[in-house]
């Protein structure tokens, strides 16, 4: 797997490392509000890389390319 999203931008590989959580939850049988705070944590993370998990690239205000 590290092969294959080994040039994906960063915030796509959280993402995917968040969505992997999911099995385990249905694994260990999570209560609901587990799941209430998951499905919040995974939007509030697609929102804040919403540019850069559209391709589009962040001017100013992200790292410095230095």
């Amino acid at each position: 797997l590290v092969l294959f999203f080994k040039k994906l931008p960063d915030a796509f590989k959280v993402m995917v490392g968040m969505a992997a959580v999911a099995p385990v939850l249905v694994w260990i049988g999570a209560p609901w509000e587990w799941w209430v705070v998951f499905v919040l944590n995974l939007l509030l993370l697609a929102y804040t890389h919403r540019r850069e998990l559209t391709g589009g690239r962040v001017e100013g205000g992200g790292r410095d390319a230095s």
